[in-house]
């Protein structure tokens, strides 16, 4: 089992102390599972029952919409992870497809197994917190990408404590 997932080790300590109790417990609590490509791991309407780190492969997600234009959400390839957060924390229904691109290879964590690892390995708390600031952070460059954002002058600056709102208009 150690040699078959050094990949996830290797993830685990690039983002904590982990130690190898730690590690195997961890890594314990996934499922590994071989997925054929063009398989659909999740589709709108299903609630999403995972997290998954590729361990090999590649997988997408993204929405469709009305006329049938698929918008691309994220590729997520070695070492990275692959879910629908809303549908998977919240329990409700996914608005997106999960696809797999290529075979490939997971480690797999339901909600309630995750729930009992965070509690007993606290600091996996603060990888998933990581996890979750890098995923927004890319999908907010995304946006900024793909919908021709520009930067324009500011028109509020920072008063420095000198007001209430401590944002006061330029003049």
């Amino acid at each position: 089992m150690e040699n078959d997932f050094i990949e996830f080790r290797n993830y685990l300590a690039k983002c904590n102390d982990f130690t190898h109790e730690e590690e195997d417990f961890i890594i314990s609590k996934f499922e590994y599972k071989k997925i054929a490509k063009k398989t659909f791991l999740l589709q709108p309407g299903e609630v999403c029952s995972f997290e998954a780190f590729i361990l090999k492969g590649l997988g997408i997600s993204y929405m469709v919409n009305e006329s049938g234009n698929k918008t691309v959400l994220s590729f997520a390839s070695e070492n990275w992870w692959l879910s629908d957060i809303d549908s998977f924390h919240d329990e409700r229904e996914s608005k997106m497809f999960i696809e797999i691109l290529e075979d490939t290879e997971l480690l797999m964590i339901n909600l309630k197994t995750k729930a009992e690892l965070l509690a007993k390995v606290p600091k996996l708390e603060r990888m998933y917190r990581l996890l979750v600031q890098r995923h927004l952070i890319h999908f907010q460059q995304r946006f900024y990408t793909n919908s021709g954002f520009k930067m324009v002058q500011p028109i509020l600056k920072p008063c420095y404590g000198k007001c209430r709102s401590c944002i006061c208009l330029v003049q």
